[in-house]
This record gives structure tokens, C-alpha cells and sequence, in this order.
């Protein structure tokens, strides 16, 4: 019968103390110094010198890496606040933008041809869009008891140049604009440089027609201007429509303004 030599063999981790036991002894040696160990002092200062000075350089490197870590962020952090003040005062330039915007616009309509003729200036707080039939409603909520504003007042705007309508119902903090160009609405107009006389029909939303016997000469773009309300501009022509079949000539035009951008209007008594 045969029988195999038995090996004696370490586990690994036997190994793993053994080596983390010298590098503890060497450690003790080089830290301990000469005075203690005597005669093994210059070797094993020999022989540990180099791990000493890689675990010196390891600990330098960790260190600079948190502190370029630390660094990073903090120049991040002081990114983002450079970012939110600098939108912080873009808006507020902004704000003041439009706070300028409205003081010029606001010189503008006080600024008449007819210096006599001081109006009423309301700010427009619905548009067109949000109502029916071509109403404007204003805030009046400013005004004294004492004011000026009345039903019939024609109201106007760009320096008191173009006819919007008249208002129509007033109430405490509101007054109700109804636009010449909502449906059915009659205006008279003169067309054009010769003041052709006409009726104009309201469309809504700022378009209007108008009838013109054949043989009478307009072209696109001549104004129509309200000729019982001070010759106020109120369109322009913007297509002629010719029928064979039909006498008159069929004139389309519209308001020069866009409702819908209305800031403010001009309210006068006559």
C-alpha cells in the first residue's frame, strides 16, 4: 500500500499577517530611532526609507486631490451665484425697461397736436381677445368723482390720431368701450384724397367694408378717416373687390392698430 507524503501548507491569510507584522516591525525600528535599537537602526532606516516616503507622498496626493475636490466645488457654488444675481438684475433692468417704455408711451398721448383738448388716458385692461363683439374694457379706478368721463365719449389713441370707438356703459371702477369695428356698427368716412363720402360697416375685429359706386378712383392704401368725428383716421384701403354683376365697388380696409396690443387709450368729451 502506497501512501502520499501529506504537505503542510499555510492559508493565505497566515501569510497576510506574517507580512503585515514586519511592515509593523520595520515601521517601530525607523520611528523609534537609533538611540533605542542601537545597531539595527541604519539598516532597517535603509530598507524602510522608501515605503516611508511612498506612504508620504500617498498622503500628499490624497490630500491635494480633496483639496482640489473642495476647490471645485466651491467654484461651482460661486458660479451658480454669479448666475442667479446676474438674472436677479437682468430683471431688474428689465422691470425698469418696461416701466420706461410706459412713461414714453404714456408722453406720447399727452403730447396732442391740439394742446386745447386735454384727455382722459386709461390704461386698457380687456382686450378683444377676452371679450365679445369688439369690446375694450378700461380702468377708471383712478379717476375723482369729478371726472370728465361720460357714455358717448369717443376714445382714441396715438396722440389722439386714430378713432377706436365710444364708451358705452360706465360702472364704478370700469369703464366699456365699444369698438366701431364690431359687427354691424355704422360709421360716416371720407375715402382718399378727394373725401369720397361713405358708410363704413363694422366686421369685427378691426376690419370694416364699405360700398363705392364704379368710376370713382381710390387705390389701395388711400386713408379712411371718420368724417363726423374730427376726420380721425380710421383704416386704411387694403383690397378693392369689383363684381361685374354689381354697380358699386365692394372696399375692404382695417384698423392701423392691433387691439390686442393696447396699453393705453385717450378719452375725450367732444
Amino acid at each position: 500500500m502506497n501512501y502520499r507524503p501529506v504537505k503542510k501548507t499555510r492559508s493565505l491569510s497566515s501569510y497576510h499577517f506574517g507580512f503585515l507584522g514586519l511592515i509593523i516591525l520595520v515601521m517601530a525600528i525607523y520611528f523609534l530611532g537609533s538611540s533605542t535599537l542601537g545597531w539595527l537602526y541604519t539598516p532597517v532606516e535603509f530598507i524602510s526609507r522608501p515605503v516611508v516616503w511612498t506612504l508620504a507622498g500617498g498622503g500628499r496626493l490624497l490630500n491635494n486631490t480633496v483639496i482640489f475636490f473642495q476647490t471645485k466645488n466651491s467654484l461651482i457654488q460661486k458660479n451658480n451665484d454669479l448666475k442667479q444675481e446676474n438674472l436677479r438684475l437682468r430683471n431688474l433692468y428689465l422691470a425698469k425697461q418696461v416701466v420706461e417704455t410706459e412713461n414714453a408711451e404714456l408722453k406720447s398721448l399727452l403730447n396732442l397736436r391740439d394742446k386745447k383738448r386735454s384727455p382722459l388716458v386709461l390704461a386698457v385692461s380687456v382686450r378683444p381677445n377676452q371679450t365679445t363683439n369688439d369690446i375694450l374694457l378700461l380702468d377708471s379706478s383712478h379717476l375723482s368723482k369729478g371726472n370728465n368721463l361720460k357714455i358717448g365719449n369717443k376714445v382714441v389713441t396715438n396722440g389722439g390720431s386714430v378713432l377706436l370707438g365710444e364708451v358705452a356703459e360706465i360702472f364704478i371702477n370700469t369703464a366699456k368701450v365699444r369698438l366701431y369695428s364690431a359687427f354691424g356698427e355704422q360709421v360716416a368716412v371720407s375715402v382718399g384724397p378727394e373725401h369720397i363720402p361713405a358708410i363704413a360697416i363694422g366686421q369685427g375685429a378691426g376690419n370694416f367694408y364699405l360700398s363705392l359706386p364704379k368710376g370713382v378712383v381710390i387705390k389701395v392704401g388711400d386713408p379712411i378717416t371718420a368724417s363726423a368725428y374730427h376726420n380721425l383716421l380710421l383704416g386704411s384701403v387694403g383690397a378693392i373687390e369689383v363684381d361685374a354683376t354689381n354697380p358699386y365697388l365692394k372696399v375692404l380696409f382695417r384698423s392701423p392698430l392691433n387691439f390686442y396690443d393696447l396699453k393705453w387709450v385717450e378719452i375725450y368729451a367732444d
